[in-house]
């Protein structure tokens, strides 16, 4: 039997913006808090085959990291008619830009049928009745948010919790999309921000640590040569400095200077977000690549082995 999934690819408020609208929600005593965070829709659910996952969410991907990242503002509330029972916010600056990106995205597997117009929206209640969609439109009328869409986010439904809730599985940066090895085999690099099912299986190829601590990252560069996968940068921010815990290609596209291109692209995004500082910790014998590039080593305590900590100061733009 074919295993199936039911996948939703949206725009997930962060921060002070879904704790805003997060307020309006529980104001109207929303059920949904628990099931997902508030969002705005790209292409609605899809039931979609296991083995169909990878090339959909690539089709998708590709449109995403070549786009810029849009700047929104979200405005008073609104409902669909007839009926009136969904209460929702409207995006009220730069709708034509995300209407666009819509539907580019909407390719692949992972499209849907235009049975009806694309609402970008963000749902605050769904179930209302007619009096209480009024009311609450008159209260929120002046409910203004600015946003900004920079990354985009695959999520599947949870079929065996008990409130079903949609699980984000992988999240790209827009416009994050820089091809390198121009002359011979182009490479490209794009930015994520969650370690997904096809970085597992390029870890567990060429890595023997767990991989749960990968799972804490906050960025994941990928190195792709047409849609395999073949080198991954993965960290976390920590103040002024980046933490990388893995840099890895796969053996198939080693010597090929695919680990170079993605610590250069590395040391640029740190640049650009105002980081100073990129250090990971070593065995003594993994050493030399990082010692090529600049990093300057430093002996740590462990009560287990010998570790080597690499730091490379980046200049500052200025």
């Amino acid at each position: 039997m074919t295993l199936r999934q039911r996948l939703l690819v949206s725009y997930l408020l962060r921060d002070q913006a879904a704790f805003e609208v997060n307020g309006l929600r529980r104001a109207l005593g929303s059920s949904e808090l628990e099931r997902i965070a508030p969002h705005i829709t790209v292409l609605p659910p899809q039931n979609l085959a296991h083995e169909d996952l990878s090339a959909a969410w690539n089709e998708v991907t590709r449109v995403a990291t070549h786009t810029a990242p849009m700047d929104l503002e979200l405005g008073g509330p609104s409902s669909f008619p007839p009926d009136h029972h969904v209460l929702y916010l409207q995006i009220r600056e730069g709708i034509g830009d995300l209407v666009d990106f819509r539907d580019r995205c909407n390719v692949g597997a992972l499209a849907t049928a235009e049975r009806r117009p694309f609402v970008p929206h963000v749902t605050i209640r769904s179930h209302l009745d007619n009096e209480r969609v009024r009311q609450a439109t008159e209260l929120f009328a002046g409910f203004v948010l600015p946003l900004s869409l920079d990354r985009l986010t695959l999520l599947r439904m949870d079929e065996q919790s008990s409130v079903r809730h949609w699980i984000p599985i992988d999240e790209v940066v827009l416009g994050s999309a820089v091809t390198v090895g121009r002359g011979g085999e182009e490479v490209q690099i794009t930015r994520a921000t969650m370690v997904s099912t096809d970085d597992e299986l390029l870890l567990n190829d060429v890595v023997v640590l767990p991989l749960e601590q990968y799972h804490r990252a906050d960025f994941v560069l990928r190195a792709t040569v047409g849609d395999a996968l073949v080198g991954l940068c993965i960290g976390r921010r920590q103040g002024g400095h980046l933490e990388l815990s893995q840099l890895v290609v796969a053996e198939s596209h080693r010597r090929r200077g695919i680990a170079r291109q993605l610590l250069a692209y590395l040391e640029r995004m740190a640049t650009e977000i105002g980081v100073s500082e990129i250090f990971i910790d070593l065995t003594v014998g993994e050493t030399e690549f990082f010692e090529r590039h600049g990093f300057v080593l430093s002996m740590l305590w462990s009560h287990h082995r010998e570790i080597v900590r690499a730091t490379r100061v980046l200049s500052r733009k200025r």
